[in-house]
């Protein structure tokens, strides 16, 4: 992996939350977007691959022509970024003799991402899409390439068997249709993260696509170098700064919740009918994940308050959109039912009584006789509707 630039050698900002609202704006300048959280998300999903750890793995889903493919094509520009046009076990690690290998070849994209690097793919859903087992093989292929290593027996040259081992993460782009391959994803162990593109205003999309007509080379220029300058000023130590109690604990609850609610539920092809009752899927993996970009996400410059909302966003975003509606109809519904408490009863406090003329106190004081019962007999009327003195109500 080639060395990134040096900080010293990119225009100094004044702190990190400087320089990440400067970056902010150019995104916003050219992509017509009110949310920085899909940008946020992709420069901290690099960060957090560049730090120690188990790779961080990221897909920005959004409809076509969303503006995602200009946000993680801005990442591009950097060395130790591998684009990925396809992602099949002969392109993660080619097969071919070596009496028929080109001069250039690379051996895949796995020899090119080496020891460390992040595989970008730009269009994840034409992988989804591929051939049934081709999609399932290349699913299984990434599910071991995300634990640090992979080998693939070929028959060429007598038999062989391809190694790999590394580091890899992953980001990538993909079309809400990603819903309708979850179940494929999630029965081989799903190793993403998801934040989901948010919806724009059309007319004005339009708009400003037209007033930057013919400058998309300056426009990817510039967001090419803004994404770099946020990527490479980041501290990567920042990453693995401590949490307190209550951030673990929030982190923990976060991953849980996305754990359970993006728990594929095998179906039958043809009457829709529940095969299996699943179990839900153990936090433990997206609890680490989740962990290392929150670090990151500090360490490009967002404070507390954005880093959790980002966090926020990709639990929920990680479930099946068609759950997300049923989950806040039952949330409303749970909300209902809930049984009302009872107004707190006021604190009793004692007030004298009137009983022949005479005002007794409740309770002895030191100007109060020692018995605040007076003298005269006392009897209670029919169905103890009163109290009776002297056969007086």
């Amino acid at each position: 992996m080639t060395t990134p630039p040096d900080v010293r050698s990119l225009p100094a900002a004044t702190s990190s939350a400087a320089l990440l609202n400067e970056v902010t704006d150019v995104f916003s300048k050219w992509l017509h977007m009110d949310d920085p959280a899909p940008v946020l998300a992709v420069a901290a999903t690099v960060v957090a691959n560049l730090a120690d750890g188990d790779p961080v793995w990221l897909l920005i889903v959004g409809p076509p022509s969303g503006g995602k493919t200009e946000i993680l094509s801005s990442c591009a520009a950097l060395d130790y970024i591998i684009p990925a046009a396809t992602v099949t076990e002969a392109a993660l690690l080619s097969g071919t003799s070596k009496r028929e290998r080109a001069a250039d070849a690379t051996g895949g994209l796995l020899r090119q991402v080496g020891d460390v690097g992040i595989l970008l793919a730009k269009d994840f859903t034409s992988v989804l899409s591929q051939n049934k087992d081709t999609a399932k093989a290349a699913m299984a292929a990434l599910r071991e390439i995300y634990d640090g290593s992979w080998d693939r027996p070929v028959g060429t040259d007598g038999g062989r068997v391809l190694k790999w081992s590394g580091k890899c993460g992953f980001i990538g782009g993909v079309t809400p249709s990603y819903d309708h391959y979850s179940g494929v994803v999630n029965q081989l162990g799903d190793r993403f993260m998801l934040l989901r593109m948010p919806d724009v205003k059309a007319q004005e999309q339009a708009l400003s696509a037209l007033d930057h007509e013919d400058r998309e080379k300056q426009m990817r220029a510039e967001l090419a170098q803004a994404m770099t300058e946020l990527i490479v000023a980041a501290d990567t130590r920042e990453v693995h700064a401590p949490l307190s109690d209550d951030d673990r604990n929030r982190l923990v609850k976060l991953a849980s919740f996305a754990a359970r609610t993006r728990t594929a539920v095998e179906r039958d092809g043809y009457t829709g009918d529940v095969l299996v009752m699943p179990q839900a899927e153990g936090p433990a993996r997206l609890t680490k994940a989740m962990r290392r970009l929150c670090g990151a996400l500090g360490a490009i410059g967002c404070d507390d308050e954005t880093r959790w909302t980002v966090l926020a966003r990709i639990a929920r975003d990680c479930a099946p959109a068609i759950r997300t509606p049923l989950m806040k109809a039952l949330r409303k519904q749970a909300r209902q039912n809930a049984p009302r408490r009872s107004p707190r009863p006021r604190p009793w406090s004692p007030r004298p009584h009137t009983v022949n003329s005479t005002t007794w106190p409740c309770s002895a004081s030191p100007s109060a006789p020692s018995s605040p019962i007076p003298a005269t007999p006392q009897t209670y009327g029919p169905r103890n509707r009163g109290c009776v003195t002297n056969g007086q109500p």
